[in-house]
């Protein structure tokens, strides 16, 4: 029978070595201490370690805070124009381009009213008035408000003109910018034009007529290149002097050609005709004037042209009114331009037959007698006032669009400091309060 294989008995567990105290009854019992040298150690790992986690949060805390100053704040949206947005720094740089502008306005303008006054002409004295009155109606603008709002609207233009352009699929090449630019400077690079040739004459026998050659010339308003490019300098040194990229100067003038294509679009869709109606008229200062004006020509005692003949030719003691006869003008034109009584008055009375004694809105007593009525083509002006009216109406009734247009913050609160220290001094220098 064989024997079980013996077991190893197990080792005892080692017990950790305590230290007993006996200070108090009863005791306790405490594990070795390690020695001096690798608690050292061990406490400076732990301070470097958590120097290192001090200085990488420092640097989080550090890159954060940059981030939000330098590209976060700058490139925050202050607007939104059919989704896309304004940013601060977009807007913050057309205040300072606004003032610029303003500034180099005045000073344009005081340049003028000095020479003008130094002239000693006298019609240079009626000038210098009209431009006092222009240049503190221009001055009453160097404002933070006016100009923070001013800025904010011409870039939500800006926006929705070339939203408009590509729904209507209008583009602006570089090419096309680049002349807007030369152009608008003086600059012009059409080819050379010849002087007018010389008409031959029939030839006589026994002479040799010889003719001048024409020659090319340059367009006679054009500025040279050296200018041109003196110009484009001066332009791009504003731009960059604002804080703009060098690529601005170039999408200004591509925004210049894309209005003007936009303009033209809207001004396409203008009728070019419209009913008119040919008129005579006779305003007078005093009713009862004209009340016996209408007698005379009721009972034939004088005829319409004789009226206004005689009306024009009164000017002493003073004007009792005056007459235009045979002009024309859109029926549509009329109310506004006299009033609804009047209108109905030209569109609807009689031909030939003089109305009653009307009241106009702008003043005077009018009689008016209606002379042809049809659909004829605007006058140049009239044409050109539409086109430009067409295109804006549109833009202002755009800017006012809640749905697409969305302010986010108030302009005048963004004016940087240094913006606000050259508007204030400027208006001490005007005299403003």
């Amino acid at each position: 029978m064989s024997k079980k294989p013996e077991t190893e008995p197990t080792p005892p567990k080692q017990e950790p070595k305590l230290l007993r105290s006996n200070r108090w009854r009863g005791g306790y019992e405490m594990p070795d201490f390690k020695p001096r040298q690798d608690r050292s150690a061990t406490t400076r790992k732990i301070v470097i370690i958590g120097s290192a986690i001090t200085g990488v949060l420092t640097l989080l805390l550090i890159g954060a805070a940059a981030l939000q100053l330098l590209v976060v704040e700058p490139n925050a949206a202050v607007a939104t124009v059919g989704g896309e947005s304004i940013s601060k720094v977009e807007l913050q740089r057309r205040m300072k381009a606004e003032f610029q502008g303003t500034l180099y306005n005045l000073q344009s303008m005081s340049n003028q009213i000095t020479q003008l006054s130094q002239s000693g002409d006298e019609g240079s004295q009626f000038l210098v008035q009209i431009y006092q009155q222009q240049f503190q109606q221009l001055a009453s603008q160097v404002d933070s408000g006016q100009v923070a709002n001013s800025a904010m609207n011409s870039l939500i233009a800006d926006k929705l003109v070339r939203q408009e352009a590509t729904r209507r699929g209008l583009t602006a090449s570089a090419a096309e910018s680049e002349r807007e630019m030369q152009t608008s400077m003086g600059y012009y690079a059409q080819t050379p034009t010849p002087f007018p040739t010389v008409t031959p004459q029939p030839t006589v026998a026994g002479m040799t007529e010889t003719l001048p050659t024409a020659t090319p010339r340059l367009q006679p308003t054009s500025i040279s290149e050296a200018d041109l490019e003196q110009g484009r300098q001066r332009a791009q040194t504003f731009y960059t002097d604002l804080g703009y990229p060098a690529s601005e100067l170039q999408k200004s003038y591509e925004q210049s050609v894309i209005i003007r294509k936009v303009k033209e679009a809207f001004a396409a869709t203008v009728t070019t005709t419209a009913p008119h109606v040919q008129y005579t008229y006779i305003q007078f200062t005093e009713q009862a004037t004209a009340t016996l004006a209408l007698n005379r020509l009721t009972s034939g005692a004088i005829t319409v042209a004789a009226l206004v003949s005689e009306t024009n030719a009164i000017t002493q003691p003073v004007s009792v009114g005056n007459g235009v006869a045979g002009t024309w003008a859109p029926t549509e034109d009329l109310a506004g331009q006299y009033g609804d009584a009047i209108a109905a008055a030209l569109t609807g009375g009689a031909l030939g037959k003089p109305s009653a004694v009307l009241t106009g809105t702008q003043g005077g007593f009018y009689i008016v007698v209606p002379t042809a009525r049809e659909v004829r083509a605007y006058a140049e002006d009239d044409l050109k006032a539409r086109q430009d009216a067409a295109y804006t109406d549109w833009l202002s009734a755009a800017v006012l669009d809640t749905n697409t247009v969305k302010k986010l913050v108030d302009p005048a609160t963004l004016v940087p400091k240094d913006l606000r220290d050259l508007i204030t001094n400027l208006r001490q220098q005007l005299n403003l309060p």
